[in-house]
């Protein structure tokens, strides 16, 4: 996780005061906050979010399997559920479906990702975007994945429900890029304006869509 006021020097930080992610006991952020808000910056997280992942989680007593989506946590400090001691050693992805549509033909998987960054090698995501989508032969949605991330804590899965059944054509993109603008907002703490970074939510929304879209088989 990164914050425009832990990324610095110490020198810098002890002039501004400590935050509540290192030494201090307040958040610079949001006044009054009691949870880090750092913004969590995992680009790999985003897509495998997207494909329902889940992770082996081990330790001397033992493994324990969990779901991706419920191993982040909205807390810049800690944001993942790993207790002491344990150790990130596995990541599942289950297999993409090869059939199951209703209309009796095969269903795809569509896989695309989009990241917006200052350069276009090393930086960290001012936004992250995965999408999934998996489609039968007429390209009506069959399960729908949006996540969209380094925008606070935890990555932000929109919720894509009403999308099922509906085919992914320009029309649906634009209605998802639409629902991500509404539900995404980003902090303020990470370099560059929030509100241009916002405006870019529906944007890089839709470079992803459109990504998975010319993966199509036709």
């Amino acid at each position: 996780t990164r914050c425009l006021y832990y990324n610095q020097s110490h020198f810098w930080r002890e002039a501004l005061g400590f935050c509540l992610k290192k030494d201090g006991t307040v958040c610079h952020v949001v006044a009054g906050g009691k949870k880090c808000v750092a913004a969590a910056s995992n680009d790999t997280a985003t897509m495998l979010l997207c494909l329902d992942a889940t992770v082996d989680l081990t330790s001397a007593t033992g493994t324990r399997t969990v779901p991706l989506v419920d191993f982040f946590v909205a807390d810049g400090i800690k944001n993942t559920v790993l207790a002491p001691g344990e150790l990130l050693v596995k990541v599942r992805v289950p297999h993409s479906l090869a059939s199951g549509a209703s209309s009796g033909g095969a269903v795809q998987r569509l896989e695309g990702y989009a990241k917006l960054r200052h350069r276009n090698s090393i930086d960290f995501p001012l936004l992250s975007v995965g999408a999934r989508f998996d489609v039968d032969d007429k390209m009506t949605i069959t399960a729908a994945r949006v996540v969209v991330s380094a925008l606070g804590a935890r990555p932000n899965k929109l919720a894509l429900e009403p999308f099922v059944g509906r085919v992914l054509d320009d029309v649906v993109t634009d209605d998802i890029s639409k629902l991500a603008f509404a539900k995404c907002t980003p902090l303020t703490n990470i370099a560059d304006d929030p509100a241009w970074r916002k405006d870019m939510v529906p944007v890089y929304v839709k470079r992803a869509v459109l990504d998975a879209r010319a993966n199509a088989r036709s």
